[in-house]
């Protein structure tokens, strides 16, 4: 279940606003960052397996490949 409101109910949806909301924050800020540093854009794709919570809430995101980092460790592994 996605946190979308910041504050909770109770503890268990206050905890999980903050990290919901703590996360999507940090992912935009480092967007952000990489954006003014490079002034590049770059195709975004959040990995993970919790990725998908986060892709209908940051603008930019299209891609979305929870299975990302162990298909570069097997790419390497066989090469």
């Amino acid at each position: 279940e996605r946190a979308t409101k910041v504050i909770g109910k109770n503890t268990a949806s206050a905890v999980r606003a903050g990290f919901y909301q703590g996360y999507t924050g940090c992912i935009e800020k480092i967007m952000r960052l990489v954006l003014k540093q490079t002034r590049r854009k770059f195709k975004i794709v959040l990995t993970g397996g919790f990725a998908h919570l986060f892709k209908s809430s940051i603008k930019g995101i299209k891609t979305v490949d929870k299975d990302l980092t162990i298909k570069g460790i097997l790419k390497v592994a066989i090469n």
